[in-house]
């Protein structure tokens, strides 16, 4: 029988993908990590990882020894604090990730409520904006912002992605008024970038006919934080997530640009899980909470 200290070895290695991290993660010298791994692959009769001076992957059967140990652990994890708290409580650790300004806008400032409602409970917060593999990461729970694909997780839909274009009132001053798409043209942007692909296209409707405008702008940034500053600073017009400028719509800081045009935006917000019978209680509980405080329809969608 495998000594689950040996798989619980095994799990943090691949979560770091770092046997010097996962020893400092278990509080014991790389040396034990090490001699773990030898004995577990040794019981299996299989190799778990390749790894050298310069790289470190998991073998195919590693890979799935790792999924399937997971699965094991989460269960295990929620039954001993079920025992332990007598299923009066939720408790634990939820690993979660975001989008970085979405998390910083809709889930940071949920954070604080939720953790004095649930003290053994504790949140793992990722913010980034590249698309990751939330199972790798070991992550329990990860928004997205993106078009919904075939996943083996499960997706829970929480609104569309309505996208607006806006500027601040000093900006619009000076610039030329826009009453039709290709007026559009006329201004300045500042346009969101990633992975050397500058993001000047949009689609709309207008006058119920589809188009796709091309615009130009001197700023490119991959951040959307820093996108909205310079918006804010008369920079030029921003192509944005209504998610992101809501409140400053409402507050009159900015201003939307042609609203009579609908943004054709194909993405949409969404929570992704492991599937349905490896979700714990705490996750599914996580989840209803930020739901319940963002609404239905969600908050940032009600600009009057």
């Amino acid at each position: 029988m495998v000594d689950f200290r040996l798989i619980n070895s095994f799990l943090v290695v691949s979560r770091f993908c770092s046997f010097s991290r996962a020893a400092d993660e278990l509080r014991c010298t790389k040396a034990k990590i090490s001699k773990d791994i030898k004995n577990l692959e040794e019981i299996l009769g299989v190799k778990l990882i390749q790894r050298s001076t310069r790289s470190f992957s998991l073998t195919e059967i590693g890979v799935r020894y790792r999924e399937r140990c997971e699965l094991i652990k989460n269960q295990y994890d929620e039954l001993h604090n079920e025992i332990v708290h007598q299923q009066t409580s939720i408790a634990g650790m939820i690993r979660v990730g975001a989008p970085a300004s979405f998390g910083r806008k809709h889930v940071v400032p949920l954070l604080d409520m939720f953790m004095s409602q649930n003290p053994n409970l504790e949140v793992n917060l990722t913010l980034s904006d590249q698309i990751v593999d939330p199972i790798r990461l070991g992550m329990d729970l990860c928004f997205r912002i993106a078009e919904p694909v075939d996943s083996s997780m499960v997706m829970k839909r929480i609104a569309k992605n309505k996208s607006i274009l806006c500027a601040s009132p000093e900006y619009l001053k000076n610039a030329t008024q826009v009453r039709v798409p290709e007026d559009l043209t006329k201004l300045d942007f500042v346009l969101y970038s990633a992975e050397h692909t500058v993001f000047n296209n949009i689609p709309l409707i207008f006058d119920s006919k589809k188009q796709l405008i091309s615009v130009r702008g001197r700023y490119h940034v991959n951040d959307a934080d820093v996108l909205l500053d310079l918006v804010l600073k008369g920079r030029g017009v921003g192509y944005l997530g209504l998610y992101h400028v809501y409140n400053l719509l409402r507050s009159g800081q900015l201003v939307q640009v042609l609203p009579q045009a609908e943004i054709q935006d194909k993405l949409e917000i969404f929570a992704l899980y492991p599937s349905r019978y490896q979700q714990l209680k705490k996750v599914s509980y996580f989840l209803e909470f930020i739901c319940q405080q963002w609404g239905e329809p969600p908050r940032w969608e009600l600009l009057r």
